[in-house]
């Protein structure tokens, strides 16, 4: 067993911060790219809230965006809870997040894409040509995997935060 799954490590922590982390980069990157390409943030959010309502986003407001961002901030706290399940059996995940958290990301990315939109309700038909594709790929690898794994590389492989370990 390593800190974070010790007694003495904070998987709680842990948990939150990464999660908090990956659901703001996450979110913020695809707020940039809609508004790049003429979208809107609470567009954004339709569309997520749309994978559970459907056709009922459609017209929504505020209250519709608030229930895309809440949604998102829930698939986010199930990705990290994977990832933490995960390295309590397989340590290397904590070991290189510079190699684990990028390929998580992609992991991620194929998962959403390639079973968890087919499998909802989404009133859009994803972009799958090479600037999308390649957009939302690097996303998910720097802000999704990349922030996950470089939280519990820290409270994982060094301790806590603060402790003689982790400033070793």
């Amino acid at each position: 067993m390593n800190a974070i799954h010790e007694a003495g490590g904070n998987d709680t922590k842990a948990i939150v911060t990464a999660w908090l982390a990956a659901s703001a980069f996450d979110i913020l990157a695809a707020f940039a790219y809609a508004i790049a390409n003429g979208g809107t943030a609470p567009g954004v959010l339709r569309a997520v809230a749309s994978g559970l309502l459907g056709n009922k986003v459609i017209g929504g407001g505020w209250d519709i965006a608030m229930i895309g961002l809440a949604l998102h901030f829930a698939i986010m706290f199930g990705i990290v809870l994977v990832f933490w399940t995960a390295s309590r059996f397989i340590p290397f995940l904590l070991a290189r997040p510079d190699i684990v958290g990028p390929a998580y990301g992609v992991a991620v990315y194929a998962v959403m894409n390639l079973v968890v939109l087919p499998l909802s309700a989404i009133i859009f038909k994803p972009n799958y040509s090479w600037t999308p594709l390649l957009i939302g790929i690097a996303t998910h690898m720097i802000c999704v995997g990349l922030p996950i794994a470089l939280v519990f590389h820290r409270y994982g492989r060094r301790g806590r935060p603060g402790s003689s370990a982790a400033n070793a």
